[in-house]
């Protein structure tokens, strides 16, 4: 379920978010809104189209390639634990203030970001 979530401003202005095309952007933000309260949630392209695309005829491939792109640019952090792919935003408590969290059912990223390189947003 989403859960309300903040764009900060300073967003708009991102050399990174400004790298991506309008699609990319879009599904970004998506993933933004559908991120648990620890800023994760299932890496499945099929399921991310169904909850922020139910309407749209957008393949998967375009979905999983976009996914790709915002690893390449290092918005997000897309890796494998126990069963799960998981998708995480690398400074989700810079931005998300949560009320009344909850834990997240997915395991954390047990790398540190300067393996992935650090996210600037």
């Amino acid at each position: 379920m989403a859960r309300k979530r903040m764009l900060d401003p300073g967003l708009w202005e991102s050399s990174q978010f400004g790298e991506l095309d309008f699609f990319e952007r879009v599904l970004y933000i998506s993933l933004i809104s559908n991120a648990d309260d620890e800023g994760r949630l299932e890496d499945r392209a099929l399921l991310i189209r169904s909850k922020v695309f139910p309407d749209d005829n957008i393949a998967v491939s375009k979905i999983e390639a976009s996914l790709e792109r915002l690893k390449e640019v290092k918005l997000i952090i897309r890796y494998h634990a126990g069963d799960w792919d998981i998708i995480q935003h690398p400074k989700w408590e810079k931005y998300q203030t949560i009320q009344k969290p909850q834990p997240s059912k997915f395991p954390p990223f047990a790398g540190t970001l300067e393996e992935i390189g650090r996210a600037h947003v």
